[in-house]
């Protein structure tokens, strides 16, 4: 008895090791409450495990999912855990504070079982992803502003790269006489393709010629030519094209390039 004791310590100490070397934060819990607090999550948290341990449900105020719907209580990831005895994967949770400022977390949870079919506890696991979270959300949110912005202009625009196109505003389908669903969507390929474009006099530009293939082999920006462009079935129309290559910071070849039409 007394090795099979000796053993099971060591074997706790090892694993005990191994958790309070993780950077995340760790809970377990037994139905009684909490048993243990990793270091990584009592820094996470600002506190220590007596605190911690006499407030029942640290993580449990104002809690919000990714956009900002409240999680009912038996929703959230260690009751789930719990009342269905299966693994919570990790999701992105928000805990609002009174004075209302959010941090957001990576939780999952998963139960464990001594004996029975019933879980004995939960463990939780967590990261603090509030300041990714905050640039995540200003990003989708300029995006959304720019998407604005391009969607009300009455230049057509059209964003291409070597496979085709990626994005287009109404203008450049009204412009273009294509139907925006087929130059914003699956189709939209096909929908450039059949384009004819002519120079002025009606020779056919070739299609290594055009602005917006020059702009991505060449990297250098094309400005105001004009261009015959029919599109099939339709009459031809007189436009002014500009086609401006895109590229990453560290990279000297364009990756896609805005091409606009008046």
């Amino acid at each position: 008895l007394k090795e099979v004791t000796e053993a099971l310590r060591r074997s706790e100490s090892r694993y005990r090791a191994v958790v309070e070397a993780l950077s995340e934060g760790i809970l377990i819990y037994s139905l009684d409450g909490l048993q243990y607090a990793s270091p990584g999550a009592l820094e996470a948290l600002g506190t220590n495990f007596e605190e911690l341990r006499a407030d029942r449900r640290p993580l449990d105020r104002g809690v919000v999912d990714e956009h900002g719907v409240p999680i009912p209580r038996r929703d959230r990831p260690a009751m789930r855990a719990l009342r269905t005895g299966r693994p919570v994967p990790r999701q992105t949770i928000g805990f609002t504070s009174r004075e209302g400022s959010t941090r957001w977390f990576l939780i999952s949870a998963n139960p464990w079982f001594t004996s029975g079919p019933d879980p004995s506890g939960v463990v939780v696991s967590f990261v603090e992803i509030t300041a990714r979270k905050q640039a995540e959300d200003a990003l989708a949110e300029r995006e959304a502003q720019y998407r604005a912005v391009i969607e009300a202009l009455d230049e057509g625009l059209v964003i291409l790269d070597q496979r085709g196109v990626i994005a287009a505003n109404p203008s450049a389908a009204r412009i273009l006489g294509i139907p925006f669903e087929r130059l914003d969507g699956p189709s939209a390929i096909s929908a450039m393709v059949e384009l004819d474009v002519r120079h002025l006099d009606g020779r056919e530009v070739p299609r290594e010629q055009l602005a917006a293939t020059r702009a991505l082999r060449g990297g250098v920006p094309v400005f105001r030519e004009e261009r015959l462009i029919r599109p099939p079935g339709g009459e031809p129309r007189r436009l002014l094209v500009n086609a401006v290559p895109l590229f990453h910071d560290d990279d000297p070849t364009p990756y896609a390039c805005v091409v606009s039409l008046t």
